[in-house]
């Protein structure tokens, strides 16, 4: 397995042109049905938590009405693509708790051809811990897991935050994305911290929160040809993402005002 060139790109905002996405509905925005609580994960198809693990992934779309779903826990602010994104689990202070989500490909990758893959993450403001991995690992099939919720460090990712440099951003996303070969097996994506405790550094974000997690955001997954990947320049009329942590009661608001007009 030839492994990932890594960049780790910090920003306000930025767009890219994912003509040939092969992950289908990675920027969450296709749902079943809006978030009526947390750990509603699976109403964002084809996204799946793998077979047997017992972690439990949140889904955050600003379609949301109920307030226990996306408030004074989690607090996202304003967020990309179309309002909508997921929420997992990195660390968690003496359980070894990590969460993954895993969608299948538009089609299997080619062998031997070069592809870019990335993610975007922001650290939760509402938790104590920031981590150093966040990742994704590509496989020819679903994920074989125990039937827990410890991390999988039997996968070894090919796209991974370069070690040593904390994801401690809280008030923007954080671009993790690199280039690798495919084997030609490749039909899979899992996103994810792959690593346990032992070989895990965080840091303090928040000594003033009790919540002894490392949570991430997660936005805008993708998989395309090499040669398709082209960042794109934001133009005058986008508005600006200045943080990823306004609170969600703010934003449902707004909704919910435009929809009485």
């Amino acid at each position: 397995m030839k492994f990932i060139s890594v960049i780790l790109v910090v920003f306000i905002w930025t767009g890219f042109c994912f003509s040939q996405n092969l992950v289908p509905n990675g920027n969450f925005s296709r749902h079943n049905k809006c978030p009526e609580s947390t750990s509603q994960a699976d109403i964002t198809p084809p996204w799946f938590v793998p077979a047997k693990h017992t972690g439990t992934p949140d889904y955050f779309n600003i379609c949301s009405n109920e307030k226990g779903s996306q408030d004074a826990f989690y607090q996202p602010k304003k967020i990309l693509s179309d309002s909508a994104f997921i929420g997992l689990i990195a660390y968690y202070s003496n359980s070894e708790v990590r969460e993954y989500f895993t969608a299948p490909l538009l089609q299997k990758l080619e062998k031997g051809k070069k592809y870019q893959v990335g993610l975007k993450v922001c650290l939760s403001n509402k938790f104590k811990y920031a981590a150093n991995h966040f990742g994704a690992f590509l496989s020819g099939e679903e994920l074989s897991t125990s039937s827990d919720s410890k991390a999988l460090t039997k996968y070894k990712p090919q796209l991974d935050n370069p070690d040593g440099k904390q994801l401690a951003n809280n008030s923007g996303w954080t671009l993790i994305t690199g280039t690798f070969v495919a084997s030609g097996e490749e039909e899979f994506i899992t996103i994810g911290s792959f690593f346990d405790d032992e070989h895990t550094k965080v840091t303090v974000a928040d000594s003033a929160s009790s919540n002894g997690w490392a949570y991430y955001f997660v936005d805008d997954v993708f998989v395309v040809p090499f040669e398709s990947y082209v960042p794109e320049i934001p133009s005058e009329n986008v508005v600006e993402i200045s943080s990823c942590n306004k609170e969600a009661t703010k934003q449902r608001s707004e909704v919910n005002r435009q929809k009485k007009q």
